[in-house]
């Protein structure tokens, strides 16, 4: 696991980005208009790598070096700049994210990494349905990790967009760490234009936090392992406070007055008996102090008219919610891990006896 460098490091890099941010902000105009000068010879830049090597006991050298080696990514740029197009459809979305071709893949893969997504269940009780399908949904199991340098897209997305410039300053000293640890070339990473990488898709803060050796060669590959990138869904999930006897979302009928304390954005939970004196009911019922989130997924009919679709979400919704923090996504997830299952349910037991 490595939990533990990652709370070790954790502390020293929490001031990093903000410090950094203010340290960089009065050079943003002219960082803009030198697009193609390195990274490396950015003042700001400059200043996040000799903190970061001063905080980490990291040679300072080699994290110059590291920096001088990235490169301006226009693509990741205008990923973070770019802005909503179209109404929000969770029914289109939902056909963007599960049809016949990904069950088909999703079934192959749980046939063909039975004894992983066994004893991930048995270590941290996430049935192989979910493993399956948030890989199938985050990387097409390993078909579409992302082609582009991690160094170069966390480098920009920290230093050229401000929206998000704290959060990914943080996820390039995890990154650069991870690189340190695992003895990489940091331009040797790729991945998604927003800095993930793997089959799970995870950003280099999850990586160092969740991230196993699965299948105990004694490195940690979620690039290449598929049982790697399975512990360590797994294993994410586990510590975002899964709870194997509960499902993602209770059957729940929603009057008027419940309808107005729906979120279609993840937001905090309520208790089952707030929502009960509203009128909603579930089935089954729930315990009064049941922690829930009443959900609507907004979707456009026939006619093109806004309709709405709710959903009451348990603690295992607040789990995918922490692997990506949109109700599309999490729904997406559940829908797929169902159909998995329903599939895989569908077969002669014989063919069980290898995928258990």
């Amino acid at each position: 696991m490595t939990s533990n460098p990652y709370h070790r490091s954790r502390r020293r890099l929490l001031g990093l980005g903000l410090a950094c941010g203010l340290i960089g902000a009065g050079r943003e105009t002219r960082a803009r208009s030198e697009p193609d000068s390195s990274y490396g010879q950015r003042p700001e830049v400059q200043e996040f790598g000799a903190e970061l090597a001063r905080r980490n006991n990291l040679d300072p050298a080699w994290v110059r070096t590291c920096l001088r080696a990235g490169r301006r990514c226009r693509q990741a740029e205008r990923w973070m700049s770019a802005g909503k197009s179209a109404p929000r459809d969770w029914h289109r979305f939902r056909v963007s994210q599960i049809d016949p071709r990904k069950l088909d893949h999703g079934h192959a893969f749980w046939h063909e990494y039975p004894e992983a997504l066994k004893q991930a269940q048995a270590n941290f009780g996430i049935a192989p349905e979910f493993v399956v399908a948030i890989l199938g949904i985050e990387s097409a199991y390993g078909r579409v990790t992302g082609r582009y340098r991690t160094l170069d897209v966390l480098l920009t997305l920290a230093f050229d967009c401000p929206r998000r410039a704290a959060e990914y300053r943080e996820e390039l000293a995890q990154f650069l760490l991870l690189c340190h640890e695992q003895g990489r070339d940091p331009t040797g990473y790729l991945g998604s234009i927003a800095g993930a990488i793997g089959l799970p898709q995870f950003l280099p803060s999850s990586i160092r936090r969740y991230a196993l050796d699965f299948d105990h060669d004694g490195r940690i590959d979620i690039v290449h392992s598929a049982a790697d990138a399975v512990g360590s869904v797994a294993h994410f999930l586990y510590q975002h406070g899964w709870r194997a006897d509960i499902p993602v979302f209770i059957e729940v009928e929603v009057p008027a007055a419940a309808a107005k304390a729906a979120s279609d954005a993840p937001d905090a939970p309520w208790r089952w008996s707030q929502l009960q004196d509203l009128g909603a009911t579930s089935k089954p019922d729930l315990a009064p102090d049941q922690s829930v989130q009443l959900i609507v997924l907004p979707y456009l009919d026939a006619q093109g008219q806004p309709m709405q679709e709710f959903r009451l979400g348990t603690e295992n919704l607040g789990a995918l919610l922490g692997y990506n923090r949109s109700y599309f996504y999490a729904a997406s997830v559940a829908d797929l891990a169902l159909e998995l299952r329903n599939r895989f349910d569908a077969e002669p037991v014989n063919d069980h006896s290898a995928s258990g």
